[in-house]
């Protein structure tokens, strides 16, 4: 026995041989170009030739310095317009954070999160409360870079929401001006969903509406106004499907501006988009939508079969009325 010696003549097993040396870590690694928060808004670009919080203002596509709300009721284009002026911002090698009201909202816009995750906003609000940002912290490094900033279905949220954020980046940024100087795009349309208060009135609601924000008086709207989506599939429409759509959008704006026939508590709807006194029930709903019989969709192809049940569907408010 060698006892842990080596011994001459003596070969040692294969197993018992040193292993080659593997890699070592990298230390470079914690520096301030990987450091999250910072990495994880903007992971695909690690470089920025300006100074972070330099004096420079931003500019978006050559609008100078400023707040906007971007008035967009349903299908007008307000998602394709926030995703084109993030990829502009960021593609000039500057910062834009997106944030939404909600965490479905986040998921339309590229590298979106919800503004109470990306501002640490807490949940119960107050007049004096403060978000959770250390001002030597990452995440105010992040806001010192940031130029721009896009908030989808601004709405929807309390007011006190943006003053908030409005004070603490004043704060981390050392500025006075709204936002700490940082150009904010607010989005939605004020005519659908207004913030949520649990058994409030109606005065409490319309008092936590961004319009009575103590910074509106600085915000620009920008009205669409324009159906895009109703544009787009003009196309595959009927010469006769095409006025029907049409004063279907003019309709729903009436609804939003509140200049369609209605009386006191109640909506007229069209006629032409009800069903006829003889089918209001579920088998006459179900004939109306799925005109094709069914042994007639077995002879189509999945391709076909695919389309047709593509662009129908019925909505129930319950899973009850489903079974």
């Amino acid at each position: 026995m060698s006892h842990g010696k080596e011994r001459s003549g003596q070969t040692v097993p294969t197993a018992l041989l040193p292993l080659p040396e593997g890699p070592f870590p990298r230390h470079d690694l914690g520096s301030t170009t990987l450091q999250c928060p910072i990495c994880s808004a903007l992971h695909w670009e690690f470089e920025r030739s300006p100074t972070p919080g330099s004096a420079t203002p931003p500019e978006l596509l050559g609008i100078t310095l400023s707040l906007f709300l971007v008035d967009a009721p349903g299908g007008t284009g307000k998602t394709f317009l926030e995703k084109t002026v993030l990829a502009r911002i960021r593609s000039e090698g500057k910062y834009a954070l997106a944030v939404a009201s909600s965490g479905t909202v986040a998921l339309l816009l590229p590298e979106c999160r919800t503004a109470h995750s990306r501002f640490k906003i807490p949940i119960d609000i107050f007049d004096d409360s403060t978000c959770n940002v250390p001002k030597q912290g990452q995440l105010a490094e992040l806001y010192r870079m940031c130029d721009l900033i896009v908030w989808d279905e601004a709405p929807m949220q309390h007011r006190k929401c943006f003053q908030l954020v409005d004070r603490m980046l004043q704060d981390v940024r050392s500025s006075t001006a709204r936002f700490g100087g940082v150009t904010v795009v607010l989005a939605g349309d004020p005519k659908q969903c207004l913030p949520f208060i649990p058994k409030s009135w109606p005065a409490q609601i319309v008092d936590a509406c961004i319009m009575n924000a103590d910074f509106w008086g600085k915000v620009e709207a920008l009205h669409l106004s324009s159906n895009m989506r109703l544009l787009a599939a003009a196309d595959r429409m009927t010469e006769t499907e095409r006025p029907k759509a049409q004063g279907f959008a003019d309709w729903l704006l009436g609804v939003g501006d509140d200049s369609v026939n209605k009386t006191e508590d109640s909506i007229a709807l069209p006629r032409e988009l009800l069903l006829p006194a003889t089918t209001k029930n579920r088998s006459g709903l179900i004939r109306h939508v799925y005109l094709v019989p069914a042994l007639e969709l077995d002879n189509k192809s999945i391709g076909e079969k695919v389309e047709y049940f593509r662009d129908r569907a019925i909505l129930a408010p319950k899973n009850s009325q489903v079974d």
